[in-house]
């Protein structure tokens, strides 16, 4: 599962790369369907890693439970 995770992280910051609008000159809501493509794909991957995260934790995290709670 955290090779699937990584895997995840990286195909998306990928797919955040306009690799496929170079020649197009549309636009949506006054930009460049690229640059708008961009905007939308770093608005979403932040929530997708937040939602990875946060029902992955457990496979990154390397410490125990007990020393963090005598630490408190």
């Amino acid at each position: 599962m955290r090779l699937w995770t990584v895997l995840i992280i990286f195909a998306l910051l990928i797919l955040t790369i306009p690799w496929w609008f170079a020649g197009s000159s549309a636009e949506v809501f006054g930009l460049p369907v690229w640059a708008f493509y961009t905007l939308c794909a770093n608005l979403v991957f932040p929530f997708v890693v937040l939602w990875l995260m946060r029902r992955h934790w457990h496979l990154f995290d390397s410490s125990d439970e007990d020393s963090t709670e005598d630490e408190r």
